[in-house]
Formats: C-alpha cells, structure tokens, sequence
C-alpha cells in the first residue's frame, strides 16, 4: 500500500520511517525542496535514536523517498497522512493555516477514495472549509503512540 505523509518534521520523519519498516511504501513530501534535498542525499535533521539507520534502510529499499511534489504523492497514495506545523498563535490556540493549505492541495489532486489522516489537536473540525473533506475523523492520535513501536500508551 502507498502512503503519503505530507510534512517532514519530526512528527512526519518518524511516522513515515516507522511505516515504512513495516513494509509499506511510503513518500514523504514537504515544500521545503533544500529539507527534501538533504533526505535525498542521506541527511537527517533530527535525532531519534536509530531514526538514521532506518532511513538509510529504507530508502535503499526503495520503499521511503522524499518529495516536494504534493500532486503525484496525493495522485500515487490511498493513505494520506497530514502532519505540518501548527505554531501556536497569540492566544496558544493551534494556527491551522498549513493543515487548511494542505487539505486544499489534496482536495485538488483527488484521483479517487483515499484515507485521510488529520492531526489530532483539530476538535474544531475547521478544516470543513474544504467540501471535499468534510467526511474527515481523528484517526491518528501522535500523543497517544509511542514513537517507533507505535503501541498506543
């Protein structure tokens, strides 16, 4: 099964690499071609212990690879994971902005029913402002899976 996880930071590097060592095909895409370009080129920039060496597995699997083009993950994938930042806003509450950008680019490239996977911390439900995921739910919890076994706590 291919999956996309759209955002490479540390929620998506660790989510992405661990699926992919269960044996799923996984791309991995963010706008950040330079973030992509150190990926490609065997660089990783945050540290998890062994996150490294299954990475480097991974990739020479063929399995994991790394994206800036949102359309052909969004097109080639039936799960899509959505795990961009959400920087706080003055009053602390989530700033949704990149998960809204993002629901708009895969509502864009729809090719047929996928699985998306929306970040937990969403209860608003804003991301109803893009018709085509109005049927979305909080199937993945990060705060309540632990990093590479994903056993829930």
């Amino acid at each position: 099964m291919k999956i996309a996880i759209i955002g490479t930071g540390y929620v998506g590097l660790v989510t992405d690499t661990c699926l992919d060592d269960f044996g799923l095909s996984v791309t991995c895409v963010d706008q950040d071609e330079q973030k992509i370009n150190l990926f490609n080129s065997g660089g990783v920039p945050i540290y998890e212990p062994n996150l490294t060496s299954l990475i480097e597995k991974n990739v020479s699997t063929s399995r994991l690879g790394f994206t800036a083009d949102t359309k052909r993950a969004v097109i080639q994938s039936k799960v899509i994971f959505i795990a961009v930042g959400t920087p706080p806003k003055d009053d602390v509450s989530a700033n949704l902005k990149q998960i809204e950008r993002v629901a708009q680019q895969i509502a864009q490239y729809l090719n047929e029913y996928k699985v998306i996977l929306e970040p937990s911390f969403n209860k608003n439900k804003k991301l109803l402002k893009t018709p085509i995921l109005l049927d979305l739910r909080n199937l993945y919890d990060p705060e309540k899976v632990k990093i590479i076994s994903f056993t829930y706590k």
